[in-house]
């Protein structure tokens, strides 16, 4: 398994800094849109849908509606879309402190999951479209502190770990956790605000939205299995050999990346 993930990882590692970096705008647009289509398809099996075609027809959904808001979205289209997928996050928190438990019946579809699935994926990549559009570079200090948020708590977890966060879905992640992995944040958010260009009052801002983004992925990860739990699937699929799904690797991104847009958005126009 460990071998897996270090191929796994050796393989995805270039191909997105190749991504973020190199490729031509237009072929990181199809990229994430391909991406998010590919979470649509493992959405599908999450929220219960058990035939194959289904699973297709979700994934083209997505994909259909990733287009749609590429091709008309406006800064302000995208700022109200993100403030619009917050308020859905906010819902999905509330479930994952919630839930007690329950297993769906076999074929029985969750009806808010299967929904908002159809805007929160698309939605998803159209927001990391736009912060690459401001900066390559800003966009790739988002999934580092995402990144960094997740080792930081795997570590102090494991060292520290008493208090469960949310032990009916997730037992193995703790508040300790929490407070390491963003103890860690601070630290890489205050650095890469110069890498970035951000000095001053929008160095301070930065470190903020950095902190507020990555407590966000958190429920990003724990919302992904809380389907998984409630649907009784492991991973959302095993397309990446030792890692799971694309949902098991990019979960976090959904909750912190309308956050993340959102104060780019703000800042950018605080500087105008």
């Amino acid at each position: 398994m460990l071998i897996q993930r270090i191929l796994t990882a050796a393989v995805l590692i270039p191909v997105m800094v190749w991504l973020v970096f190199f490729a031509e705008q237009v072929i990181f647009q199809y990229a994430m849109l391909l991406i998010v289509s590919v979470g649509g398809w493992e959405w599908a099996r999450l929220v219960g849908f058990e035939k194959t075609v289904t699973h297709v027809a979700y994934a083209a959904l997505v994909a259909v509606v990733g287009y749609i808001l590429l091709v008309t979205s406006t800064l302000l289209m995208i700022a109200i879309l993100s403030v619009l997928i917050l308020l859905v996050w906010t819902v999905n928190i509330v479930q994952v402190f919630q839930y007690q438990g329950e297993l769906l019946a076999q074929g029985e579809l969750q009806k808010m999951p299967m929904f908002s699935g159809i805007v929160i994926l698309p939605a998803t990549a159209i927001f990391m479209i736009q912060i690459h559009d401001f900066d390559p570079q800003l966009l790739f200090v988002c999934m580092l502190l995402i990144w960094t948020a997740d080792t930081g708590a795997y570590f102090s977890g494991r060292q520290f770990g008493k208090k469960k966060l949310a032990p009916s879905v997730s037992p193995g992640k703790s508040w300790e956790g929490v407070y390491g992995g963003m103890m860690a944040v601070v630290v890489v958010a205050y650095f890469a605000s110069g890498y970035v260009g951000y000095t001053g009052v929008d160095q301070v801002y930065f470190v903020l939205l950095a902190i507020v983004g990555v407590a966000l992925s958190v429920f990003g990860d724990l919302y992904e299995s809380l389907l998984k739990r409630k649907s009784g699937i492991k991973d959302s699929s095993q397309i990446l050999p030792g890692h799971g799904g694309i949902l098991d690797r990019t979960d976090s991104m959904l909750s912190a990346m309308p956050l993340f847009c959102l104060g780019f958005i703000l800042i950018k126009l605080a500087n105008q």
